[in-house]
């Protein structure tokens, strides 16, 4: 039996299971009987496949352009950038399996093997490296748009997407695209294990580190003498953004809702806007991507409650 979760918070768990896709009827419903805790840790999961529609600055990682493909294919992708500098909605340029994969509960096998694959409803490329893929569409016989081979590699922050090159399906999982992010990260502090000094031979191969990336072990690499860090990654293949993100979420609802109830806290709220508070007020929780606010009906006020990696939502020019 699961705790009795505060009235608010149990209706965005009930619109969080349904806004997960799921294939299933019976899918849903052992996705509705998790902890929240895990129901949450699974949203994150499948909302950070998405791009928060805000306009960014578009720079090029060392070496884009020198790819024959980028360069075939320059138009294209110039259009895509014109969209993010724009803050459009990227949502048709991502993989169609974010549509409809996004839970199905784990099977086991007798001897207590996962049955199937833990990258179903999971990004490997996302998860491991941080690193959201486009498709290039191209035009079919009866003049309709699918996808083509061509894959878009970019890294998106609040304000910034960097383009790190173009390649296809079989860089999600492959060494290419994790030496282009390791060279990046060894530009950055940030990423930089300092102290520590890198193997003469590099350590393992780009190759090892995949694979020890899939079986959840967090990987690092020598790049120039340096010990960048590579794949930060759980067992079950969800990020370590993930793991953050949903305990900060989880935190500030437990936080934040009681205080929704105080009226002190409301008028004082409400007062930082210049704003009356309702008499009556009406608060709900809502989810925007990875990022939590409170929303007021009566008066259509929001609270920035958490903010996620990618930013809030900014309507287009």
């Amino acid at each position: 039996m699961h705790p009795q979760l505060p009235p608010r918070v149990e209706q965005l768990s009930d619109e969080i299971v349904a806004g997960i896709p799921c294939q299933k009827g019976a899918h849903r419903n052992k996705l509705r009987a998790l902890p929240f805790p895990s129901i949450m840790r699974i949203y994150v999961n499948y909302a950070h496949r998405l791009v928060i529609p805000r306009p960014r600055n578009v720079v090029y990682a060392p070496g884009f352009w020198n790819c024959e493909i980028a360069r075939q294919r320059c138009e294209q992708i110039n259009t895509i950038a014109q969209e993010i500098f724009e803050g459009r909605d990227l949502h048709s340029r991502l993989s169609r399996l974010t549509r409809f994969r996004g839970y199905r509960p784990d099977r086991y096998d007798d001897a207590g093997h996962l049955i199937g694959t833990k990258w179903w409803n999971k990004d490997f490329a996302l998860n491991a490296l941080g690193i959201h893929h486009l498709h290039l569409r191209k035009m079919d016989a009866e003049g309709g748009r699918k996808d083509s081979d061509v894959l878009l590699y970019i890294e998106f922050t609040r304000d910034q997407a960097t383009f790190v090159m173009t390649g296809d399906h079989g860089d999600l999982d492959g060494p290419r695209l994790e030496q282009r992010i390791l060279a990046l990260r060894s530009t950055n502090e940030a990423f930089v294990l300092k102290g520590i000094k890198g193997a003469p031979d590099g350590g393992y191969t780009p190759e090892q580190r995949i694979e020890l990336a899939k079986a959840g072990v967090a990987t690092g690499a020598s790049v120039h003498g340096k010990v960048v860090v590579g794949a930060n990654i759980a067992t079950d293949g969800s990020s370590e953004y993930c793991a953050f993100q949903s305990s900060r979420l989880l935190r500030a609802l437990s936080h934040f809702d009681p205080l929704f109830d105080d009226l002190d806290w409301i008028q004082e709220q409400f007062s930082r806007n210049s704003h009356e508070p309702p008499a009556a007020p009406q608060f709900e929780w809502w989810l925007q991507g990875t990022n939590l606010l409170m929303y007021e009906k009566s008066t259509g006020a929001g609270f920035p409650i958490v903010e996620g990696r990618q930013g809030w939502a900014e309507a287009a020019a």
